[in-house]
């Protein structure tokens, strides 16, 4: 995870390399170091007692997912690394939970989904909901927020830590301020933790340490009505931890699934992550007009699976905007995200975007679009500059053409039968086209190396006779692609879609096989390479791909591209393909004729957009192209 101070990144990795000499567990560093600081006198000594008091009896019923009771706490060996004094390194409350999350152990973290937020972060988001945006100070409809705060995965505190800042610089006094602050976890470490941490910031600011209860409970939010306030929340907050459920450490149990499912709704089904399933918590426990904003893997926007959550989330709340983080901000190099919502409102015509870790205001993206959809990738596409654009369809690729990716199984049993070409062997092999192979239009196959079942190749072909006398099944499935179609790249900046009219091409994992007629080919040609087709994409799709501003588009969704309405225009911009296939110019001129084609006349800020996204090398050397057969 990133800081802004990196004196303090560089200490928390200090400190997590001492924690694994010492063999000790997070609760006990996070005890040597609060009685390090105060030993050094940075922080008062009630601070030790408070955190043996609290390590030593869990706040709340431990009960739900995961909770456990706090460990004993023992002395360590060897004195703690400490950062640099007040004020030099940001030492302060928020320090003790980030020690506490930079000591985890690896996969403990991973399970618990448990990456606590960088404060800055945290006051950032704070800001969105408590009136205090990052370009400035700004009034909530509705006046001032009375309370409570909640943050239903409280980990180390980083949210209540910066909402009790911002409280306390809107007026309130720091003693009501902590009256004002809710949260849960199911950690009860994380618990302890964050509850000493606000002690501490109250004792900061006001110069008593607060002995009273404070509103932190050892509980499960998605599971548990003691982790909310009676009455319903005013504000929730939070980063609750992201558990995909690929990964086999991070899956729902059947049991657990169920539970949620009784208590949330249809929403609770398939691959949803965890995380987003605390927007469901939220909006059931806040009152009306209160405010929302919980991170999320960036995924929840745009996957098809978190569709039924967003529906849900759109019937109960406004979409006021989203915070897109990108990557970089925790461990993984997760993208994150966070929704801003308020409950019972009726939608506002603009989603608002802020984007990175500075939460800079982004573009406004028009709310009937996005929410028109399953998903919210419009925001996503938006926000990353994607011309929106409403093209006049006549049909859909689907109506021309059928679609098919490989998998596994395709990828490793072809492996063993790939060999370099021009070693003796027939010319009649079929060529192993690659993802980094294709162009818009033509395959550069041989132009230069690249990678298949972790080597590197210059012209991998198959040895189809081996093949057929060693895997009939998979045999099969390399004779059906063996027929005029068009292949298509995935994780590209544009939609790339090279013509195999003679069908000598056999499409590597993860590329999909588009097959139709051939006097279709050139069409769809025209069409899949369209700067109209990628905008639609990313609007649709965006976010799915490895990288932020990648078009990733599966077999099914390849086949949902519309189809052009003006049929002259697109004859034309099909034979402007097909008679200068390797051309640059021709390219651009096909996709200029394509946007009359698809009734966007004058959209030259599309073509511009498109254009500035196409790989660098076509733009400076054409390269050595295998062109389609004639």
């Amino acid at each position: 995870m990133g800081h802004p101070d990196r004196s303090v990144g560089a200490w928390l990795t200090a400190l997590a390399g001492w924690a694994t000499a010492q063999g000790l567990p997070a609760a006990e560093v996070v005890r040597a170091l609060a009685a390090a600081l105060v030993a050094r006198g940075d922080a008062p000594s009630a601070l030790v007692t408070a955190l043996d008091e609290r390590l030593a009896v869990p706040l709340g019923d431990a009960g739900g997912r995961g909770a456990r009771r706090a460990p004993p706490v023992e002395a360590p060996v060897s004195p703690v690394p400490l950062p640099g004094p007040v004020g030099a390194t940001g030492v302060g409350p928020a320090l003790l939970g980030q020690a506490y999350e930079a000591v985890l152990a690896g996969r403990e973290r991973r399970v618990r989904g448990a990456f606590f937020t960088p404060p800055d972060v945290a006051r950032r988001l704070v800001g969105l909901v408590l009136g205090a945006e990052p370009s400035g100070r700004a009034a909530l409809p509705g006046g001032p927020v009375a309370g409570p705060v909640v943050d239903p995965a409280v980990g180390g505190g980083a949210f209540l830590l910066a909402a009790a800042a911002a409280l306390h610089e809107g007026g309130a006094r720091a003693a009501d301020v902590l009256g004002l602050l809710h949260g849960a976890d199911i950690d009860p470490v994380a618990v302890a933790v964050a509850d000493v941490s606000l002690r501490w910031w109250a004792e900061r600011h006001s110069g008593s340490w607060h002995e009273g209860r404070l509103g932190l409970t050892v509980a499960d939010a998605l599971a548990e009505d003691a982790a909310w306030p009676p009455g319903g929340a005013a504000v929730v907050v939070g980063n609750p931890p992201f558990l995909g459920q690929l990964a086999r450490d991070t899956t729902r149990r059947r049991t657990e699934a169920a539970e949620l499912a009784a208590r949330h709704g249809r929403a609770v089904h398939g691959y949803v992550d965890t995380s987003a399933l605390f927007l469901l918590a939220a909006l059931g426990a806040a009152r009306p007009g209160a405010r929302v904003v919980l991170v999320q893997p960036e995924s929840v926007l745009v996957a098809e699976h978190a569709g039924r959550v967003l529906a849900q989330v759109a019937a109960a709340a406004c979409l006021e905007g989203v915070w897109l983080g990108g990557a970089g901000l925790f461990p993984a190099d997760v993208r994150v995200c966070a929704p801003v919502l308020t409950v019972s409102a009726g939608q506002a015509p603009v989603v608002r975007t802020w984007l990175g870790r500075a939460a800079e205001p982004g573009p406004g993206v028009d709310a009937a679009r996005v929410m028109r959809r399953a998903t919210w990738s419009a925001v996503t596409a938006g926000a990353r500059g994607v011309p929106l654009c409403s093209p006049r369809a006549a049909g859909r690729v689907g109506d021309l053409a059928t679609a098919t990716a490989g998998f596994r199984d395709q990828y490793y049993g072809l492996a063993p039968w790939v060999q370099e070409a021009g070693e003796g062997l027939s010319a009649t092999w079929p060529r192993l086209v690659t993802v980094g192979m294709i162009d818009p239009v033509v395959v550069r196959f041989g132009a230069g190396p690249v990678r298949f079942a972790r080597a590197r190749w210059q012209a991998p072909v198959l040895d189809l006779g081996g093949l057929d006398g060693s895997d009939p099944t998979l045999a099969a499935w390399v004779h059906a692609r063996l027929v005029p179609k068009l292949v298509v790249a995935t994780q590209s900046s544009v939609l790339e879609a090279a013509v195999d009219v003679a069908g000598r091409w056999v499409p590597s994992v993860p590329c999909v096989a588009v097959e139709a007629e051939p006097a279709d080919l050139w069409h769809l040609a025209a069409v899949l390479n369209s700067a109209v087709a990628t905008a639609w994409a990313l609007e649709r799709f965006g976010g799915a791909g490895l990288s932020a501003g990648a078009v990733k588009l599966s077999a099914r969704q390849v086949l949902e591209v519309p189809l052009p309405a003006d049929r002259g225009a697109w004859d034309d911009a099909a034979a402007a393909l097909r008679d200068a296939p390797d051309s640059i110019g021709s390219l651009i001129g096909a996709n200029r004729t394509m946007l009359r084609a698809y009734g966007l006349v004058g959209a030259e800020d599309l073509l511009r957009w498109w254009t500035s996204r196409l790989p660098r090398h076509l733009l400076v050397a054409s390269g050595e192209f295998l062109l389609p057969d004639a």
